[in-house]
């Protein structure tokens, strides 16, 4: 598993990619995925999986092609693990001044790290890099170098927020959840338009905790949130001998879990209890007659957050963690009732564009690999993918004519020491063609596809 996390250092520009098999003549446009790309500085190795600095990988279609370029970001962030002073990341704090600095950082809102490596958005036609901070990267979506920083028009405080927005393809607007912490904890779910910078505020809600939260859903009329028990001690965050977030979480399932639901017309929303789980990810959320529903990776409890710390997973590897499955919630006004999807091992959900009843995902069962899935979200019917050796990340999916669906799946082969994108069929997850990519890609996290005309010219005014 050393392969999966090692750090890169060499960057290539739209070169040519090496393709066998057909890619479908109608796709055309461009994967952009994010996550670390380096995980060794000049002050060590980085504690976690979370804190590897960023590096941005583009998949460009067109004319039955394939051209691929990978660029590591260059931020403050990076600039000072070249100096041997990286701070202020989720497990890794190598500064005695920024942990002595953290209490007045957090009662006064102050900007978190630019290490944006955990998604990317497409915002009033600009491509964004994200994390769990209020700072945001602005990218050339050709080149992948780096404009400066993303800022809002608007004044809202977020101490941390979801690296993931929730995006309504139909009407183009984007949900977000930012959460602060004085003068009390509270969570604010933000929009945002088709066009615009200027986000406003749907809803506040008072925060038990706060908890942990990395994502957040969207259906036609309603934001479906889950706040877990895994809470952020307040105590914990003024503390300057912790090595960042992960030394400030505690599991306390006595408080349980709940599900707070927002209607997108009016702001107002309901909170439902259920039983103590954790989630990092949720598949998708849709409106039912009696209702809504939404799909979501759960976990029994917070560990899995723990299994990803660096050192663990350059030996043991992912299949040792903890196991998530898709859970169903049916949300009505009498409450919530739970059911299990599928008893596959899954993590990274999609949902199909165009389709929302087929759901993907990365499977996790496998002892010597992570393979793909699909799951029939009527009934749980799953297809599988995996070969030994071979690791699938995060699948996406991408509609095409007449209601088809191809999946991109980067699949990192430790045998051969390199990265294959597979493009496979939307329905038997065979491939239609395997490109071989010029560098054997670390372990990654997210990633969206652009059609092409997604971005326009850059705004100097805000990068």
């Amino acid at each position: 598993m050393q392969l999966g996390f090692h750090s890169v250092t060499a960057e290539h520009t739209d070169v040519a990619v090496d393709v066998e098999g057909q890619i479908p003549s109608w796709l055309e446009g461009t994967l952009i995925r994010n996550g670390p790309g380096r995980f060794d500085t000049a002050g060590g190795t980085v504690n976690h999986w979370f804190d590897g600095l960023a590096m941005l990988r583009a998949y460009r279609f067109a004319d039955g092609t394939l051209r691929y370029t990978n660029r590591l970001l260059r931020t403050e962030a990076s600039a000072a693990a070249d100096r041997g002073q990286l701070t202020g990341q989720f497990a890794t704090d190598g500064g005695t001044l920024s942990r002595l600095l953290r209490p007045l950082q957090l009662l006064r809102g102050a900007a978190g790290t630019d290490n944006t490596n955990v998604h990317v958005a497409a915002i009033d036609g600009t491509l964004i890099a994200l994390t769990e901070t209020d700072t945001r990267i602005a990218v050339d979506p050709t080149t992948l170098q780096v404009r400066g920083h993303f800022r809002f028009d608007d004044a809202i405080r977020e101490d941390l927020t979801t690296a993931h927005l929730a995006v309504d393809d139909t009407t183009g607007e984007s949900f977000g959840l930012a959460t602060t912490f004085a003068p009390r904890p509270r969570y604010q779910i933000l929009r945002v338009g088709a066009d615009g910078r200027r986000r406003t505020t749907l809803a506040t809600i008072d925060a038990r905790g706060p908890a942990y939260i990395h994502d957040l859903a969207v259906s036609a009329s309603a934001v479906i949130l889950i706040e877990t028990p895994l809470q952020l001690s307040a105590r914990a965050a003024l503390s300057p001998l912790s090595d960042g977030p992960i030394d400030m979480l505690r599991w306390r399932p006595d408080a349980g879990a709940r599900i707070h639901r927002i209607d997108r017309s009016t702001g107002s929303h309901t909170t439902h209890a259920i039983a103590p789980t954790f989630c990092f990810h949720i598949m998708a959320a849709a409106d039912t007659t009696e209702g809504h529903v939404v799909d979501a990776v759960t976990f029994e409890d917070g560990q899995i957050v723990e299994a990803l710390r660096l050192d663990r997973l350059r030996t043991a590897g992912f299949p040792e963690g903890p196991t998530g499955q898709l859970t169903r919630y049916h949300i009505t006004d009498d409450g919530v009732r739970t059911t299990r999807l599928s008893d596959a091992g899954v993590a990274f959900p999609r949902v199909a564009p165009g389709d929302p009843a087929v759901g993907y995902a990365q499977a996790t069962d496998p002892s010597d690999a992570t393979g793909v899935c699909r799951i029939d979200r009527t009934d749980g019917a799953t297809t599988s993918w995996h070969r030994s050796g071979r690791y699938c990340e995060e699948p996406v999916p991408v509609g095409g004519p007449d209601g088809t669906t191809v999946v991109l799946v980067p699949t990192l082969d430790v045998d051969a020491g390199c990265t294959r994108l597979r493009i496979c069929d939307g329905d038997t997850l065979e491939a239609h063609a395997v490109a071989t990519l010029p560098v054997a890609e670390p372990f990654g996290f997210h990633g969206r596809w652009f059609p092409t005309g997604t971005f326009g010219p850059a705004r100097s005014s805000h990068a």
